[in-house]
């Protein structure tokens, strides 16, 4: 993570308890926003990241008062919620691990107290895939194990050129367990060889566009295979 950024600085004495602080691999320093409403922590992702689990580290030093601090505390991938940090959170350097309600893309993080307090933590992880740029033409596939958010299946299928890629991706996508978390997305285009029964897996799964899927008509698809045959 880079251009870490905080809402306000809480300055004691001379140092200066920086935003940058969170991420700078030092356990024995950590970032202090002002004590209100709002206040926030964000920083950059060198790439676009689908984000399934976020941990943060509380301060290693303070009182206990000091260290109740980030409960309830909001997490955000590029505007679209993660999750919250538990409702109590006293521990001293304690590890607290929040797993995304789903899959989250952005390029940056978000972390927002709810309460009006301070707001600080000395480290911050963030577990996921990072997403390639661009992708390959057709279907772009990523599919996730809900238990886990481990990625089990990332592959590009030319739906455009190849006569077996349609076979291919449905061979694929049947031989998930039920509940693994599908994410695709259309590059360039992804019409042409698409077949009659991928469109239909789709449908299946919840799509209400796949079956209307033109030629370089742009589609994406976020869901959760509920069937064994679908």
């Amino acid at each position: 993570m880079k251009g870490a950024t905080m809402s306000t600085n809480y300055r004691k004495g001379d140092k200066d308890q920086a935003a940058a602080q969170a991420i700078d691999g030092d356990e024995k320093t950590y970032f202090h926003t002002k004590c209100g409403a709002d206040e926030w922590w964000s920083a950059q992702f060198a790439d676009q990241h689908m984000v399934t689990e976020v941990r943060i580290q509380n301060r290693l030093q303070g009182e206990e008062n000091s260290n109740r601090r980030l409960q309830k505390a909001e997490i955000t991938v590029e505007g679209q919620f993660c999750g919250y940090l538990p409702e109590n959170t006293p521990g001293v350097g304690e590890w607290y691990t929040v797993k995304c309600e789903k899959p989250v893309a952005g390029s940056n993080i978000m972390v927002r107290n709810t309460l009006k307090k301070c707001l600080h933590f000395t480290s911050i992880e963030v577990k996921g895939l990072r997403m390639e740029q661009g992708g390959s033409r057709g279907l772009n596939v990523v599919a996730l194990d809900q238990r886990n958010h481990r990625v089990i299946l990332a592959k590009a299928y030319d739906t455009f050129a190849n006569d077996k890629a349609s076979e291919d991706m449905l061979k694929d996508l049947k031989g998930l367990r039920r509940g693994s978390i599908i994410i695709a997305a259309v590059r360039d285009e992804a019409s042409k060889k698409l077949s009659k029964g991928a469109r239909e897996f789709f449908t299946k799964l919840g799509s209400k566009e796949i079956n209307s899927l033109g030629f370089r008509d742009g589609w994406g698809f976020l869901g959760v295979k509920g069937q064994d045959n679908a």
